[in-house]
């Protein structure tokens, strides 16, 4: 009995997680509907406003401004080479932060459209992503026109933060379904994340830079925000990232949507109960 059991156990958890990984390949098929979605978003959140997205690249603008002349002061940082990194790495921040504190909402918001129609999971952590790239392309104007006020010149290794920012995007995907499933079951989840974010602003090289943090190094070291910060704003400096990024990175993808796919696995049949 125990021998004829174990591969029809077998068979079917292969079978299940190959559904799993079918449907999320499904949701990245219909890019056409979430990239929809996330752009009506952006429509409604800034309905008769003038300008639209942009008052946030006012406020960013604002915040580096800001920041950047207390902090680049308090720290003894010239303006010329501080500015540029505050810039880079807040409006990276700001990006990653986003996706994961909304996303916590994202089964929440589509409950509409999971009530009424037969849709791939995967397609709402993709408009909460999507939606979130649409406002960096804004708020990207920030670092490039400090880099050019302060007469650096803009390298061809810009082209590197594309990539970065692309391997980004996909990691805060794995992270999004995560927290979208679980904050679907517990709805204090989204509060908890709001909250965790804000220590672990202040715990990320954004403000100060890794080398100025003596005795903490682990701080940084096993800290996965800097790695994928550094993906984007090393070549917004005119850096190359060093290879030990893209290998800490790749290794950090390939764990997370491993996970991510078990647990999709195992929980997105329970998801019309939850909501």
């Amino acid at each position: 009995m125990i021998r004829t059991k174990h591969p029809r156990v077998t068979s079917s958890n292969k079978s299940q997680a190959l559904d799993a990984a079918q449907d999320i390949l499904l949701g990245f098929t219909q890019y056409p509907l979430w990239t929809m979605l996330g752009w009506q978003d952006i429509k409604q959140r800034y309905r008769r406003s003038k300008i639209g997205p942009f008052w946030i690249t006012i406020a960013m603008a604002l915040l580096v401004l800001s920041l950047g002349v207390i902090m680049g002061g308090l720290f003894g940082q010239p303006l010329a080479t501080y500015l540029p990194y505050l810039s880079a790495g807040l409006v990276s921040w700001f990006f990653i932060s986003s996706c994961m504190t909304e996303s916590c909402s994202a089964f929440i918001e589509g409950v509409g459209f999971l009530r009424q129609m037969k849709l791939p999971l995967m397609l709402f952590p993709l408009r909460i992503v999507w939606r979130n790239i649409i406002i960096l392309l804004h708020v990207l104007l920030i670092p490039v026109v400090v880099t050019l006020i302060f007469h650096a010149s803009l390298h061809w290794n810009l082209l590197e933060s594309i990539a970065g920012l692309a391997l980004t995007a996909f990691n805060c995907l794995w992270v999004g379904l995560i927290l979208a499933l679980v904050s679907a079951r517990f709805r204090d989840i989204p509060p908890i994340v709001s909250s965790l974010m804000q220590p672990l602003f202040y715990c990320t090289p954004i403000m100060w830079h890794p080398e100025q943090l003596k005795g903490l190094s682990g701080l940084v070291d096993y800290n996965p925000f800097y790695y994928f910060i550094s993906l984007i704003r090393d070549p917004l400096l005119g850096q190359s990232i060093p290879l030990s990024f893209w290998e800490i990175t790749g290794l950090i993808t390939l764990g997370g949507w491993f996970v991510a796919l078990l647990f999709y696995k195992k929980y997105r049949h329970r998801l019309t109960y939850w909501i």
